[in-house]
């Protein structure tokens, strides 16, 4: 998908401008729309396409992102996450066999476990670092030469303690392998269609290897089984080495600064981003709890129920198959439920997917079958499948793209220490309570994944539905049509909820397009502020400015009237059928977030006269906690002005510190109405994060052409694209 994450971040940089001309937003004057302003203007950090391929510093090109390319990286990422679940899953039908051969305890054998964790956990340490000095190629390979390693030591049946360190080079090989190749599929387009099916491959590799380790568990020379092992690693590792080249993620993907302005510089993604700044961030923290937790459940299941079934329900030495149900539906849950995790959210779904393993581990603790455990098992990995996806989608939604290298790398790497741990622990309990290693494993799934997973969508800005709203609200689209449980008011429609404090821009909500039908509606840019600010005067120039190059539409909000539609007709916006009005009745910011139905069904019905490409739509006037819902707008702008006083940016509000664009507009009356540009550029970047904010005369037309240009940004990294207008005005295919 090309994902909510792939959208351009803008970094505030700018000087002030001033100019000596009265505004009025509905008096404008049409003609002054210059291409070329004197406004603020930001650098741009985005994903290169081969429409304006920039050269890495040896002259290489990007890969072809959508392109074949792609598809090659793809399947070599998809290979080592193959191997990565091959090697997780493929100890627990040896365990017993490993007892056996070196006499020692579930404690004993725990312990290469706890030699995987410490490997993980340095993995996770030195990641960003590494990065920082080599570049992902390079670390990649690295990690596989360490995987390499550990299966020469493996495959040699070595002594226990040599066996054990062999788990630490695995562990550290793994960790950083995973971090880097979670990081590179987070940058591409259409990312939660991509982990989904990265993390099947894992699922399939899982899957796979119980059925071999199984057969080798009864024969002498188990250990020739790490020989599998180390072949599929060095085609691992090959593979790296010849598609990825040990090239820069910066130079594969094409990411660059886009600057503009005299002395600005182009170079690659910002590497003053730290594992010391990454850490300071409480989200990420809670997302790594969360991963560790269910990564220790998924492993610990899948390895140690081998040994469950054989000890406790008296199964044979074909045990090793219920592990390979458990992986079978794990990478079924990550591929079948796509469909169903975006149609009920990502984060309520999350919560119905954990209650229903408990249930299944509970039936497999309780009730004394065979058969009835081992399909609980399978169903169990089925309802767990989707969480890892949907956590790396939450996550490259949550954060800037600048931290996701430091943020994935020690979430995944962390977290996949959780694949040594809980094992361990597991292992320890099953040799101090023996016949009751089932409640071990029953009541692993239960209260520290749900809370923890609680705690991180509470600290996070996802673009998932939020679970209050999912509860609270319902409506069909119809012209005004929904419903709130016990909250709603006749005379509003909607509730004035609370809020804490006025969020941040590296937290707020971002779109995701993943599941975005852009036939039903095309990609939709949402204007918002209060009463006076110029937002109509930006439609108008909006307007004027793209659709002679591009198919678009607009939809314009007011209170009892429809005067800001008639005002764009009336100047000649666009034609007059290819603009409708909302009469909102109530408090404006209703109609763009409570209940968006109304703006829906008018956007939704120009997109079938018209097949657009891009749809405007204006809110009425309203106050700065106003903000659009991500279920309506792709692009989300702000209008304030100085004519309120320098204040107005520092008195925060979601408008203001989590829209994606804020434009201060009005400069040009700066100086009679006392106001500073400098504090409100000072304040701007400080309630933003130094999220893009732009200064303009919408008027005079300064600050336009800015504006454009991170739209269309927006929209090309959407791949929202596929329509033009004839010479009718209607839309066509390409």
């Amino acid at each position: 998908m090309s994902s909510g994450r792939d959208m351009s971040i803008e970094l505030a940089e700018a000087q002030s401008h001033r100019h000596n001309h009265s505004d009025d937003d509905k008096d404008v004057d049409s003609n002054k729309i210059p291409s070329e302003t004197n406004s603020y203007r930001a650098p741009s950090f985005s994903v290169g396409s081969l429409a304006n391929v920039q050269l890495d510093g040896k002259g290489r090109r990007p890969l072809n992102l959508g392109g074949w390319e792609e598809r090659v990286a793809l399947g070599v990422l998809f290979w080592y996450q193959f191997m990565a679940g091959w090697n997780d899953s493929s100890i627990g039908p040896l365990i017993p066999r490993l007892q056996e051969h070196y006499g020692i305890s579930y404690v004993i054998m725990s312990l290469t476990f706890v030699c995987n964790f410490l490997g993980f956990v340095v993995a996770a340490l030195v990641n960003v670092w590494l990065t920082t000095k080599l570049g992902f190629g390079k670390v990649i390979v690295l990690g596989a030469l360490f995987s390499i390693a550990a299966y020469v030591i493996q495959s040699t049946g070595p002594p226990f303690p040599l066996f054990c360190i062999s788990y630490t080079l695995s562990g550290f090989g793994m960790g950083l392998q995973n971090a880097q190749a979670s990081t590179f599929i987070a940058h591409l387009p259409r990312m939660m269609l991509k982990v989904s099916f990265f993390h099947a491959a894992y699922g399939t590799g899982a899957l796979v290897s119980p059925l071999v380790s199984t057969q080798f568990s009864t024969i002498e020379h188990w250990n020739y089984y790490y020989l599998a092992s180390l072949g599929l690693s060095i085609i691992n590792f090959s593979l790296l080495i010849s598609v990825f080249r040990l090239r820069s993620e910066e130079s594969l993907l094409g990411l660059h600064h886009e600057t503009s302005g005299e002395g600005a510089e182009e170079g690659i993604i910002n590497r003053e981003v730290t594992l010391h700044d990454v850490l300071k961030i409480k989200m990420v923290h809670m997302y790594a709890l969360f991963t560790l937790i269910y990564v220790g459940i998924e492993v610990t299941i899948g390895g140690w129920i081998t040994t469950y079934i054989k000890t406790i329900r008296g199964g044979g030495d074909s045990s090793g198959y219920v592990s390979t149900g458990f992986f079978l539906g794990l990478t079924l849950g990550r591929v079948v439920f796509i469909p169903l995790n975006r149609k009920i959210g990502e984060r309520l779904v999350v919560f119905i997917y954990i209650f229903l393993a408990i249930a299944l581990e509970f039936v497999i603790w309780f009730v004394p079958s065979l058969v009835g455990g081992a399909v609980s098992v399978a169903f169990v990995g089925l309802f767990l499948g989707p969480f890892y996806p949907i956590m790396i989608q939450s996550v490259s939604n949550s954060l800037p793209r600048n931290y996701l290298v430091g943020s994935v790398g020690w979430i995944s790497s962390f977290g996949q220490a959780g694949s040594a741990c809980f094992p361990f622990m597991t292992g320890a309990l099953a040799s101090r309570f023996q016949d009751r290693l089932a409640a071990t494993l029953a009541n692993l799934p239960s209260a520290p994944p749900l809370s923890s997973y609680q705690a991180s969508c509470n600290n996070s800005g996802t673009s998932t539905p939020d679970v209050n709203h999912a509860l609270s609200h319902a409506h069909d689209h119809a012209l005004g049509s929904h419903a709130h449980d016990g909250t709603w008011t006749p005379e509003h429609g909607h509730t004035h909820e609370h809020l804490e404090h006025a969020g941040k821009f590296s937290e707020r909500d971002l779109p995701d397009w993943s599941g975005r039908d852009w036939n039903e509606r095309a990609f939709t840019i949402g204007i918002g502020g209060p009463v006076g600010s110029g937002k109509t005067a930006l439609m108008l120039a909006l307007c004027k400015r793209l659709r002679d190059e591009y198919n678009i539409a607009a939809v314009t909000n007011d209170i009892f009237t429809a005067e800001d539609c008639e005002f764009l007709i009336r100047n000649e916006a666009l034609p007059a059928e290819r603009i409708r009005a909302i009469e909102t009745g109530g408090c404006p910011h209703a109609a763009i977030r409570e209940d968006i139905s109304a703006n829906l069904n008018a956007l939704e019905q120009l997109q079938i006269d018209f097949g657009t490409q891009m749809l405007l739509v204006e809110s009425g006037g309203d106050n700065l906690a106003a903000n659009y819902s991500r279920e309506l707008a792709d692009y989300i702008i702000y209008v304030i002005d100085v004519s309120g006083g320098d204040k107005i940016p520092r008195k925060g509000g979601p408008g203001i510190s989590q829209s994606d664009l804020l434009i201060v507009n009005k400069t040009d009356l700066a100086p009679y109405v006392g106001a500073s540009l400098e504090v409100m550029k000072r304040d701007s970047d400080t309630m933003r994060d130094n999220g893009p904010t732009l200064f303009t005369s919408i008027r005079n037309g300064e600050g336009v052409e800015d504006v454009v240009q991170l739209i269309l940004g927006a929209w090309k990294v959407s791949q929202a694209g596929g329509v033009k207008k004839d010479d009718k005005g209607k839309g066509k295919q390409e």
